[in-house]
């Protein structure tokens, strides 16, 4: 019974001197016990072959598994698929240690105690937002009722790269004062990068409606409705916030995105040209003003704009590529007219002024105590 047992062993087995040398050994003695007929010694045979056979099997699986930990893991427990382990049901996972000596564990960090709203804004002030964000943390469970901790604490997870971690407690600050406008704004504005445009638009409409006159909120409402493809409304936002703030040089920008996505590259020139006037060390605005005059044919000013985002920002992939792309095509193109970005960043300022006198030509024709809605006539000029 113990041969036929050996012989169904994985034949990776074979592989392994240490079972190879046990096999040999087992035949052959069993083969003088058979002659000499002693029964006494073939039962010891008996119990000898079943803990050799045992041992090369656990050998066995002990290397399978081993074999699912990769060198490149880390060190301590591993789980590996239960198909590498007999007797386990398939689908679940079973822990294996790694045989490499183990780490010494790093121990959970306490928060620290008595800590004060001025001594985690210090530290958020000098840019180390992690830990801002633990000493904000350490700050609420002892002033859970201060909003503005946890707004603090969720602005710093948010600028340390936890989106997760900073929706929560944003929502945390609304849980304790629903009407927070700087949480309901940053709150729609982590939403929008989580790619929630639907939950962003919620809390930027109550930002618009608790304070009409924030130019910020028009231009996140405006992110949500582009996010959302409701274009003419995005850019009736997008004209509001103008019209509160004409200088507001990341409206112009969005703005001018948003007719890029559209194929509406023309249209986009004058924002982006007098958002880059504006801002002219921001290379997100360069870049999609090269994207526009690419687009519209003007290739050697697409390359001025495309270096002037290398210059302000020399790291900056997305332009390089571009740069690149478009400085092989300049000599082979014949290109349109010069195009004069200071004379369409001068229009489209003059624009602005007009959409600021038909907004005070609306104020004055509304009936006293009417509501400021999101949408309104400067929809019809979208």
């Amino acid at each position: 019974m113990l041969l036929p047992l050996a012989a169904r062993l994985p034949s990776s087995r074979a592989d392994h001197p240490r079972d190879r040398a046990g096999d040999g050994a087992l035949h052959e003695e069993g083969t003088m016990m058979v002659k000499r007929g002693n029964v006494r010694t073939k039962r010891a045979l008996v119990v000898y072959g079943v803990l050799v056979a045992a041992g090369i099997v656990a050998c066995d699986v002990q290397r399978k598994d081993r074999a699912h930990v990769g060198g490149s893991a880390s060190h301590g427990e591993r789980t590996v698929a239960a198909a590498s382990a007999p007797g386990v049901e398939p689908g679940s996972t079973v822990l294996v240690s790694d045989p490499r000596p183990l780490a010494e564990p790093v121990p959970e960090r306490r928060l620290p105690e008595n800590v004060t709203f001025g001594d985690a804004e210090a530290v958020f002030r000098r840019g180390d937002y992690a830990e801002a964000a633990l000493l904000f943390e350490a700050y609420t469970r002892r002033r859970p009722e201060n909003p503005w901790g946890h707004y603090m604490q969720g602005i710093s997870l948010w600028r340390a790269g936890d989106h997760a971690g900073a929706e929560a407690a944003l929502r945390r600050t609304l849980e304790v004062d629903s009407t927070h406008t700087k949480a309901l704004l940053n709150l729609a504005r982590v939403l929008l990068e989580r790619g929630k445009p639907s939950d962003a638009l919620d809390y930027v409409e109550k930002v618009v409606a608790l304070e009409p006159e924030s130019g910020q909120g028009w231009r996140v409402l405006g992110n949500a409705y582009s996010d959302l493809g409701m274009v003419v409304e995005a850019v009736s936002a997008y004209r509001r916030a103008l019209v509160l703030d004409h200088r507001d040089a990341w409206t112009m920008n969005n703005l001018g995105l948003l007719m890029i996505r559209e194929g509406r590259y023309e249209e986009a020139l004058p924002p982006l040209a007098r958002a880059t006037e504006l801002r002219p060390d921001v290379a997100v605005f360069q870049n999609n003003l090269g994207i526009a005059l690419e687009r519209t044919g003007h290739l050697a000013e697409a390359v001025a704009a495309f270096r002037a985002a290398l210059d302000a920002d020399p790291g900056y992939r997305k332009a390089q590529v571009s740069l690149e792309r478009v400085e092989s095509r300049v000599a082979q193109s014949t290109s349109p007219d010069t195009l004069d970005l200071m004379r369409l960043a001068g229009e489209f300022a003059e624009e602005i002024e007009r959409w600021k006198q038909m907004a005070r030509e609306e104020q004055a024709a509304e009936p006293v105590g009417a509501e400021m809605t999101t949408g309104g006539a400067l929809g019809r000029d979208g």
